[in-house]
């Protein structure tokens, strides 16, 4: 058995990198279209707010990444007297600001990155033929995990549910024998 990293481990190790961590008081309830700064889930109920003290940037993250953070000591013990409630609503308002900008250079867009995410990544030209029937994101809904399919394409779409004994007899000229 080998001691490497699992790809969630490897995602906050990289999300920790060059970072100096530290909490926030309280934590902020997630809204519908929130998402764990450090692993990228959408399924945490509850946002712990991190403080860098370096760059004067707040993430938000789950319990779980909390707890990861914390035990492989990537986060102070110290903490920020700051309410994570009002640093949440100042951080996404300048996420809002920097959200981006396409710089083109005739052939492709290049999207430019908020400052927690990766370098820049090319993003196909519009006139790529892209499958957008397959595309949709996870989101929680009253506590299941749902697809949420993009809305411009609503096919209609027929299920057959296969029943294998009806529970009790139908009244209906049609029977059924099983």
């Amino acid at each position: 058995m080998t001691n490497e990293p699992s790809g969630y481990e490897t995602a906050l190790q990289e999300f920790a990198r060059d970072k100096r961590l530290a909490r926030l008081a309280r934590f902020v309830r997630a809204r519908p279209d929130d998402h764990c700064d450090a692993c990228g889930s959408t399924l945490p109920r509850l946002l712990f707010g991190l403080k860098d003290a370096k760059t004067e940037r707040c993430y938000f993250v789950g319990q779980n990444c909390l707890n990861w953070l914390l035990e492989a000591g990537r986060v102070a013990r110290a903490r920020f007297r700051h309410s994570s409630e009002i640093a949440y609503e100042r951080e996404m308002k300048l996420r809002r600001e920097e959200e981006s900008v396409p710089l083109t250079d005739g052939r492709e867009i290049i999207a430019r990155p908020s400052a927690a995410a990766a370098p820049p990544m090319a993003v196909r030209p519009a006139s790529d033929a892209i499958d957008h029937t397959r595309a949709g994101r996870w989101v929680r809904q009253n506590g299941a995990l749902v697809l949420e399919a993009p809305r411009a394409n609503l096919d209609l779409m027929l299920i057959i549910i296969a029943i294998s004994r009806l529970s009790r007899p139908s009244n209906e000229a049609v029977e059924y024998d099983g």
